[in-house]
């Protein structure tokens, strides 16, 4: 008999999860559980690149911090005006918003989307079985999936956008 340590992630498209999972590896059923998000994690950005660089904590209020690479939005227009899904050290996943390069973050209330790309104020949501568009920086987005399913098969997870043309 061997034994092997194996370590799942999971990744529920619920805006959370709880109790036990079932996840297949080779056939074999192994029981997971939600796995609980790290309290002391933090949001950093870059001040004064080009002459004397430093680091400024732009970590949100309530800790919500984007939990996929795609989660967090740069306005190609003006880099102070961030967007942001994130989720909360509870596992609920919120819309965030900031006119100041992150300081302060505006929740603007829960969303289901784990992506955004942004060009202005014309964004791109995207997420489980779902893509988005939106006219005012994410607050109103349109679902614009259409006639995937039928078209293509199954969407599953979408997980980036290129460019917004």
């Amino acid at each position: 008999m061997r034994y092997v340590e194996v370590f799942v992630s999971l990744t529920w498209g619920n805006d959370g999860g709880s109790g036990l999972n079932d996840v297949f590896i080779d056939n074999i059923n192994v029981q997971g559980t939600q796995i609980v998000e790290e309290v002391d994690r933090k949001l950093y950005r870059i001040t004064n690149p080009a002459s004397s660089p430093s680091w400024a904590d732009v970590t949100p209020t309530n800790k919500e911090l984007p939990n996929t690479p795609y989660g967090l939005a740069v306005d190609v227009g003006s880099n102070n005006n961030l967007s942001m899904s994130a989720v909360d050290v509870d596992g609920y996943r919120y819309y965030l918003s900031s006119t100041g390069a992150g300081s302060p973050w505006v929740r603007r209330g829960r969303t289901q989307y784990t992506g955004l790309k942004r060009n202005g104020n014309l964004m791109i949501l995207f997420g489980f079985n779902r893509i988005a568009l939106s006219n005012d920086a994410g607050l109103t987005p349109w679902a614009r999936n259409g006639n995937w399913a039928q078209a293509v098969g199954p969407v599953g997870e979408i997980r980036s956008v290129i460019a917004i043309l």
